[in-house]
């Protein structure tokens, strides 16, 4: 369970890194 909970949240952070990138775009 912890394990998914931390593949989340780095998903999580990738995704929204990535959106920032494309809104900086």
């Amino acid at each position: 369970a912890k394990h998914n909970i931390v593949h989340k949240n780095k998903a999580g952070n990738l995704k929204s890194s990535l959106q920032m990138h494309v809104n900086a775009l």
